[in-house]
């Protein structure tokens, strides 16, 4: 495989996480997994995933998104919309009881796809420098290491 990584999704995919990383090697496939935190990423080394805030993730995402091509680039609108970027437009912010802002989707229209851009870009980020994430001990941790 010539890709440089993946970003997994690893909530109820651990199995397919570890099928890939056992196929593709473990310093290309990182496993993702998106928890409530106070900071953006941090590397859980016992358990060997990334953990992700959900909502600070994806308002990363959306900000570079936002911002353009400079951040973020994709393929054509007309290309992509309807089997892709469709998903992206059923998610909505929402304040709960407790006033943390979350995002949230509509029922009926799924959002992976949107989620699979999260996760492959938090992997890009990761392996670009872009992220300084903690480890357990929170220590800053400046390079991915299995």
């Amino acid at each position: 495989m010539k890709c440089s990584g993946i970003g997994s999704y690893r909530g109820v995919g651990v199995l397919q996480c570890q099928l890939l990383q056992k196929s593709l090697g473990p310093d290309k496939v990182f496993p993702i997994n998106y928890v409530n935190s106070k900071v953006h990423l941090r590397y859980d080394r016992q358990g060997g995933f990334f953990a992700a805030d959900r909502t600070m993730i994806m308002d990363t995402l959306f900000l570079k998104m936002k911002v353009g091509k400079r951040y973020f680039e994709t393929p054509a609108w007309s290309i992509t919309a309807a089997p892709f970027w469709s998903d992206c437009l059923s998610i909505f912010e929402e304040e709960t009881m407790a006033g943390k802002r979350v995002f949230r989707h509509d029922e009926d229209i799924p959002d992976d796809s949107f989620h699979s851009v999260v996760f492959g870009h938090v992997a890009h980020m990761v392996m670009a420098g872009e992220y300084t994430y903690v480890n357990d001990a929170i220590e800053k941790v400046n390079e991915y290491k299995v």
